[in-house]
């Protein structure tokens, strides 16, 4: 329908053995371009592709779909939801967002436990619904979706933040921190 919108929330944790994640999408987030529809639908695919080379160390999922609303409506729910994740940690280390990247000046302290988990969440709202957007419980099903989800075409996204944590490979994130500051992920 003209003038609607969905808005759909992918979160995953990764096992250490995808820990080379957080560097290509600082990578994507450097050199993607933030400012135009193409732009934004290219990242996703390239996020969604990264994604699917690692869905063996997926450990936690959930996805959430909201629509259709307005576009007024998407928008505003897109920004709350993207807000809502970045509040979770305490620094943010790269920020992409209307072409422009910016890095955070304060150095990440070492870490002291080995990275168990990283964090990618996915927030995309698009023009038209996602048929195989649902819940997850399986790879089979993480496959269908990010295949999907990357194959939205530049005329069909709207807006896309793709939010990571740690994003700095000193950091750590053990798997106690992910349950605790993400009780929404499930077991896959």
């Amino acid at each position: 329908m003209p003038g609607r919108a969905y808005l759909y929330k992918l979160q995953l944790a990764l096992g250490r053995s995808a820990r080379g994640i957080q560097d290509r999408l600082a990578d994507f987030a450097t050199q993607g371009d933030t400012s135009t529809e193409a732009g934004l639908a290219t990242l996703l695919q390239q996020t969604a592709l990264e994604i699917l080379r690692e869905k063996d160390a997926v450990r936690y999922a959930s996805a959430e779909a909201r629509g259709p609303m307005s576009l007024t409506n998407a928008e505003t729910a897109m920004n709350g939801v993207a807000l809502a994740e970045r509040s979770r940690f305490q620094v943010e280390r790269v920020r992409g967002a209307d072409g422009h990247v910016s890095r955070s000046p304060v150095a990440a302290e070492e870490a002291k436990e080995v990275l168990e988990l990283v964090v990618v969440t996915l927030v995309a709202a698009t023009r038209v619904p996602l048929e195989k957007f649902g819940a997850l419980t399986s790879e089979e099903e993480l496959g269908r979706l990010l295949a999907e989800l990357g194959g939205i075409s530049p005329d069909g996204i709207l807006g896309l933040e793709v939010i990571w944590t740690p994003a700095d490979p000193d950091d750590s994130m053990t798997e106690m921190d992910v349950m605790t500051t993400y009780p929404e992920l499930r077991s896959l």
